[in-house]
């Protein structure tokens, strides 16, 4: 793999990150994060529009490896767009302000859940694995901010999440990066979901990438091939968004 390219940068990043490096503050702050995304998870279970989430759930069935509130066991990828949903749905989550774009980092935290869940990961690995998502969407919301161009920040989360799922289901670094090119490329939403505060789905939109960035990296996982050129091949993300994400990864701190 060409070591330039952004897609095996960031795999290397996520994936390379310890628990260690986390700086006192960061993990503080990141407790913080997750205690504010769960009391939103909570206080949003009996929401009429959860609700509709939980039949659908009920439409498809039950059965897995992931024991969720009130609906029971499910599979993974729907767990992930569960937690994703409520942590959401109530519209207190976080909210990273970039220079011409913003973000909800805490979108990255349902997916990880679920992955956690499913991998018995230890807290602190979960803690890194998080951290990596919010450093990556954020950013990313600086780097190349889509949303300038009618793309939601959830086109972003879907590059941050699956590095972080990566770390969470210990891909390798080839497998990361490959994934990281088929989430590009899947997931392009219009920010015209958030155009308007009268649509469910704008509280919805990150549940579906959620449950999508987890497949994603299972797959890829499997052995399963995305463009690894993503942003800098033919028809990739430099040419089309007409803005270049080219980073260099080695120098974040996690800050």
């Amino acid at each position: 793999m060409a070591e330039d390219m952004q897609t095996v940068q960031i795999a290397r990043f996520a994936l390379n990150t310890s628990f260690d490096q986390l700086p006192v503050d960061v993990v503080h702050q990141l407790k913080k994060h997750l205690l504010d995304s769960i009391a939103s998870l909570i206080h949003a279970i009996p929401r009429s529009t959860v609700q509709k989430l939980i039949r659908h759930f009920e439409v498809l069935g039950d059965g897995g490896k992931c024991k969720l509130p009130v609906v029971g066991s499910v599979p993974v990828d729907r767990a992930a767009q569960f937690y994703a949903a409520l942590i959401r749905y109530p519209d207190f989550m976080d909210n990273y302000l970039g220079k011409e774009a913003t973000c909800h980092p805490s979108d990255n935290i349902g997916g990880l859940l679920a992955a956690s869940q499913l991998t018995d990961a230890s807290g602190k690995f979960f803690l890194t694995a998080m951290a990596v998502g919010y450093e990556l969407e954020c950013r990313m919301v600086d780097e190349i901010p889509v949303m300038i161009h009618g793309f939601d920040h959830t086109a972003l989360l879907s590059y941050s999440l699956t590095a972080a799922l990566a770390k969470i289901f210990r891909l390798t670094e080839e497998q990361t990066a490959h994934a990281i090119g088929i989430a590009g490329c899947s997931f392009n939403p219009l920010v015209t979901s958030r155009a308007s505060y009268s649509y469910e789905w704008k509280g919805f939109a990150s549940s579906l990438v959620a449950a999508g960035c987890t497949n994603i990296a299972l797959l890829a996982r499997q052995g399963m091939t995305g463009p690894l050129h993503f942003f800098k091949g033919p028809k990739g993300f430099n040419e089309v968004m007409e803005m270049e994400l080219d980073y260099d990864w080695t120098k974040e701190d996690l800050d």
